[in-house]
């Protein structure tokens, strides 16, 4: 803490063209306790972190510009389906394909990564939307009934991080513009969508991940300074060239000797003279790199080894749990970006969107749904063969219901199943069959002979004649 204490101004470090440097607003006594300390350097740092420097950090720093961007489009490189939230029912078709090419049409993709990239640097993203109908000033409000022309970015760097109220109660305000001649326009905050992305308590205007952890990454960059001067400094030896009792002008000659020194001279002294060459070894900066490297995956709320950029099939796992980040991303879809889709909507539709946004998986393991679907299958077996609880076309519904991969058309299985005769009911042509016919071989099983078989009641008939014409035969005889 001391290197707050006791100067009005100093710098930090450089940024490109951007000087870091920290004002102290008052002056602080030489003594003081820990907690005052951390308390005024909180003041201080809030108040040098500007947008200019936020900005610089994001071009200047590689791994903080890396897991910003990457964070950014994974949350929104499968994109989101629409539909109905009622069970059993499904969002009109149409609607969602003029939704859909509406997207497209005023590219929303990237600019909902943009706007994402925004939030997390500057701490806020901004979104403006355009009126359908006509053109209209932007300080009124923007009604449903307007229609939606188009949703274009607003530059975080002009939009003040303050408001000026209209109506409290109805939390109707402005949002404060700063144009480039120093002057202020008033936008309604109807026209803006806000994405912060750290807040707490009733905070209005969120906080960026560089802001988070700048301390960490000031002090990444000072070690990528001083980690070239370093290798710089200890990747030739070291020449030493000591001279007993020697007076001034003959140290500036041994001097003037080292500075000729190269790999196709000589040196050549008396016993007056020791020529040393020493070879220091180099400060392993792993362990102090990956101290920062931390805190900074940790801003970004990213697992350590895919912050860090780590080549697929190298790491297990338990190293880098993608599972837990990308569920965190979905979190933040649906927490940051679903009512953004829901305002657009909304007012692309005038007034008459009711139905749900459906983010897509942005990761799915595939070794675990492998085993979840196996898991499932052995369900349905248990279901169908053991227990014989399910017909074959319930059992398959079953499968696709539960996700396993089933043709969505069976038709034509269905078309054999319902081919079937009924119990009792017999094709054109057969006598329907009683299991307990005589001459069948087995008590309760018919005889499989290839031929038609008859019921008990034909058979008694059938025997009745039989006998009948037996006896008048052989009265005839």
């Amino acid at each position: 803490m001391a290197l707050f204490r006791n100067k009005k101004e100093f710098q930090v470090g450089q940024l490109g063209e951007v000087g870091v440097l920290i004002q102290n607003m008052q002056n602080q006594a030489s003594e003081t306790s820990d907690a005052q300390s951390f308390q005024q350097d909180q003041r201080t740092m809030r108040q040098f972190v500007t947008n200019a420097i936020k900005e610089s950090v994001y071009f200047f720093e590689p791994l903080t510009y890396s897991g910003i961007n990457k964070t950014a489009n994974r949350m929104f490189m499968n994109w989101f389906d629409l539909d109905t939230e009622k069970q059993g029912e499904s969002m009109d078709e149409s609607l969602r394909e003029e939704l859909m090419d509406f997207y497209k049409k005023i590219h929303l993709k990237s600019k909902l990564m943009r706007v994402c990239v925004d939030s997390m640097v500057y701490g806020n993203g901004f979104l403006e939307l355009v009126a359908g109908n006509g053109v209209q000033e932007r300080n009124t409000p923007i009604l449903p009934m307007s229609g939606l022309k188009d949703v274009v970015i607003a530059d975080p760097l002009f939009i003040q991080p303050m408001i000026k109220w209209i109506n409290q109660s109805n939390n109707e305000f402005y949002y404060i513009e700063q144009t480039q001649n120093s002057g202020a326009r008033q936008i309604h905050n109807s026209r803006i969508i806000h994405i912060p992305w750290a807040q707490l308590g009733t905070m209005r205007f969120g906080r960026g991940v560089i802001e988070i952890a700048i301390r960490s990454v000031l002090a990444k960059l000072n070690m990528d300074w001083a980690l070239g001067e370093v290798i710089y400094r200890h990747g030739k030896p070291f020449i030493v060239l000591k001279t007993t009792g020697a007076g001034t002008k003959e140290l500036e000659k041994a001097y003037k000797v080292l500075q000729n020194i190269n790999p196709r001279t000589h040196f050549a002294g008396t016993d007056r003279h020791t020529f040393e060459m020493l070879n220091p070894s180099v400060v392993d900066p792993e362990p102090f790199a990956y101290f920062y490297y931390h805190n900074l995956a940790a801003a970004c709320e990213m697992p350590q080894m895919e912050f860090l950029g780590a080549q697929s099939g190298q790491l297990t796992g338990s190293e880098v749990d993608k599972v837990g980040w990308y569920a965190n991303l979905k979190a933040k879809q649906e927490s940051k970006f679903s009512d953004v889709i829901h305002t657009i909507n909304n007012q692309y539709l005038k007034g008459n969107w009711h139905d749900e946004v459906f983010w897509n998986d942005i990761y799915v393991d595939e070794k675990s749904q492998a085993e979840i679907h196996k898991l499932q299958a052995d369900m349905v077996k248990v279901l169908y063969y053991d227990s014989s609880l399910m017909t074959d076309i319930e059992a398959r519904q079953q499968c696709r219901d539960l996700g396993i991969p089933f043709p969505e058309d069976d038709s034509e299985f269905i078309a054999e199943e319902e081919a079937k005769p009924e119990p009792g009911v017999t094709p054109f042509g057969q006598i329907p069959v009683n299991p307990m016919t005589p001459g069948s071989g087995q008590s309760g099983k018919p005889e499989d002979t290839g031929k038609p078989q008859m019921d008990s009641d034909k058979m008694d008939f059938i025997k009745h004649n039989e006998k009948y014409w037996k006896s008048v035969n052989g009265r005839t005889t």
